[in-house]
């Protein structure tokens, strides 16, 4: 099956205070390598989808076309199919845009830590979050108790990070961001979602500068939540399909900023479609010298050792509650009567037959061993992330 190579143009050489514009200092690499069949997956426009995708892949708004010359004409964007000899296309940006460009970081993925309440503030934030989400992973509706609030920008990667990404990318001073356990920095998800974020799941808001909502016969701000893989769980269960709508919560002053979901989509983009080039040029044209002046490593070092220590004492401090809640439990069973808090949890089964009450609680067990097994699996993945 033929595939498409998107290709974009950059720098040679990028300093802090202006690029240069002149031609010779720019050079076209290929970025995305993608089918034409994994497209259609991901919109009924393709050509529209492909300008989105690219667009925040290199961080700035420009027009595809079918050549690399300065004269140049759109493809149409509006069209349902892409045809079968075109096999390249060539993104083009104004000089404007060029000073703007800032491509995705290929280490946006790195120092993830899956676990959302390691330190005080973090467990502020997922305070914050499932206040905000209504207790609910806004796109499969778990309970909370399944989910994680979850950093877009991951939380290891520190304050300064999300102050130099947003800025760069921002189009207005309402998407600056200056704290990582910003309120607009998360989503409850489901575990599931939130392992695979910004790698195999990501989320798409429209309208955007390349596609519109009424590609999907809806006029208002929308978002919704596509898997990259073929996983009937990456969205938290077989019941959520790719394509389902993220619930948004009404006050936008406290949901995520476009340029973060653009962020997380730029980096699924890369991960199953980004070239090797793609990967080169953010470090060998200076753009990772902006976001980490201090190095790779060494920008977030002391906050991250202080988040790990914060978090074993609250490790220790929720092993010392639950180990109360079971000593209390243990208490309840060696009771010879029922008081008053058994008699109430018991109303709901009074009329329910032994048999269905054997399988409630038995699917119950399973639920809380799934869970476990969760917690176990997110606890190793988190020292894991810490050894490297």
């Amino acid at each position: 099956m033929s595939e498409i190579v998107v290709y974009a143009s950059f720098p040679n050489e990028v300093h802090s205070k202006a690029v240069n514009l002149d031609p010779s200092n720019w050079a076209w690499f290929p970025c995305i390598q993608i089918s034409a069949e994994n497209v259609r997956h991901f919109s009924s426009r393709p050509y529209a989808w492909l300008c989105y995708a690219i667009g925040v892949v290199v961080g700035a708004q420009g027009d595809l076309a079918v050549t690399s010359t300065q004269s140049y004409t759109p493809v149409d964007y509006l069209a349902s199919s892409i045809p079968l000899d075109v096999l390249a296309l060539y993104y083009h940006l104004d000089d404007e845009e060029k000073q703007r460009m800032f491509p995705i970081d290929p280490g946006f993925l790195h120092e993830r830590i899956t676990s959302s309440v390691l330190t005080a503030r973090r467990a502020g934030f997922r305070e914050d979050v499932l206040r905000r989400d209504g207790n609910l992973c806004v796109v499969s509706q778990a309970p909370g108790s399944y989910c994680d609030a979850a950093h877009l920008s991951a939380h290891a990667k520190g304050d300064k990070y999300i102050q130099v990404i947003t800025q760069r990318r921002a189009r207005s001073e309402a998407e600056h961001i200056a704290n990582v356990d910003d309120l607009r920095n998360g989503l409850l998800l489901h575990n599931s979602i939130h392992r695979g974020l910004g790698k195999n799941v990501a989320f798409l808001v429209t309208p955007n500068f390349a596609m519109e909502t009424s590609d999907k016969g809806q006029s208002d701000l929308q978002c919704v939540a596509h898997a990259f893989i073929d996983d009937p769980y990456s969205l938290g269960g077989p019941h959520v399909r790719s394509g389902t709508s993220v619930r948004i919560c009404d006050d936008l002053t406290q949901w995520p900023p476009q340029i973060l979901f653009d962020l997380v989509y730029a980096s699924a983009v890369l991960v199953h479609f980004g070239t090797p080039r793609l990967r080169e040029q953010f470090s060998a044209n200076g753009f990772k010298d902006q976001l980490y002046p201090q190095g790779v490593g060494n920008a977030t070092h002391a906050e991250y050792v202080a988040s790990i220590e914060k978090g074993a004492q609250d490790d220790a401090n929720t092993k010392s509650h639950n180990l109360a809640r079971d000593e209390r439990g243990a208490k309840r069973e060696h009771r010879d009567e029922l008081d008053v808090y058994d008699m109430i949890m018991f109303l709901p089964y009074i009329n329910v037959g032994a048999e269905r009450m054997l399988h409630t609680f038995k699917e119950a067990e399973e639920r809380a061993e799934a869970a476990e097994q969760a917690a176990s699996v997110e606890k190793v993945e988190k020292w894991r992330v810490q050894l490297e």
